[in-house]
């Protein structure tokens, strides 16, 4: 199945490999479902690498956002290899690894009793030993209020996709009985913060395991530096 948040999904026969190739643009052919807006049945590719200005703007975006979100994974993954080239700290965070290749302070620290990682990024240009202080800012308003911060990323997340996440549910158990419809709260529960990432910017993303919601994919979601909701999606 190919899905996109708020268009809809495309199926294909069981039988098939994926026939789409990552960030490239298609015609199709397609059935609407009978039932199910926005469900389609995939009958025949009709073109691929089509130019469409419009679409090719959706796909930098895209294409954008997936590098940021592996930038950031791969940031992690190499912090847990290679040596730090600093370290800074300031009560009553952990100690921070400075990792000068990625232009991020790094730590695993407490967040209502679970370890998450926290980044703090700076500019590509700054090549300063200590955080950006808005950065830092943003990591002490969290800290401050952790359980409201909480529950504000979880509702974001939940707001934005939890039709999305219904509609990748099996209508039926093991057994063969109905599923029923996925609520709000179990969509809540099911979601785990992993990682903060403070911008220098004043800006900062949060990054979910997804509880299976989405096959294993990344719930991400982005907040404006004034704290105000930005963006939830799922990638990965």
């Amino acid at each position: 199945m190919l899905h996109r948040e708020s268009v809809g999904s495309i199926n294909w026969s069981d039988d098939k490999d994926n026939p789409f190739a990552p960030f490239t643009l298609y015609r199709l052919l397609v059935r609407p479902h009978q039932h199910e807006t926005g469900n389609f049945l995939l009958l025949t590719i009709l073109q691929r690498d089509i130019t469409d200005t419009a679409l090719q703007t959706v796909r930098a975006t895209l294409v954008e956002r997936e590098a940021e979100e592996r930038a950031a994974q791969e940031a992690l993954r190499e912090s847990r290899i290679i040596r730090p080239d600093a370290y800074w700290q300031e009560e009553p965070f952990p100690a921070f690894g400075q990792y000068k290749a990625s232009n991020q302070f790094i730590a695993d620290m407490d967040w209502l009793g679970n370890t998450i990682s926290v980044s703090l990024d700076q500019h590509p240009d700054d090549s300063s030993d200590i955080p950006p202080p808005a950065a830092l800012a943003t990591l002490r308003k969290l800290y401050a209020a952790p359980e409201k911060w909480q529950a504000c990323l979880e509702n974001w997340a939940c707001d934005a996709l939890l039709e999305s996440a219904r509609d990748w549910q099996d209508d039926t158990d093991d057994d063969g009985e109905p599923v029923p419809p996925l609520t709000a709260e179990t969509f809540r529960q099911r979601i785990r913060l992993d990682l903060l990432s403070c911008r220098y910017d004043g800006s900062f993303a949060a990054w979910f395991d997804d509880g299976d919601l989405f096959a294993g994919h990344i719930i991400y979601v982005a907040v404006n530096p004034d704290g105000s909701f930005r963006e939830a999606t799922f990638m990965g």
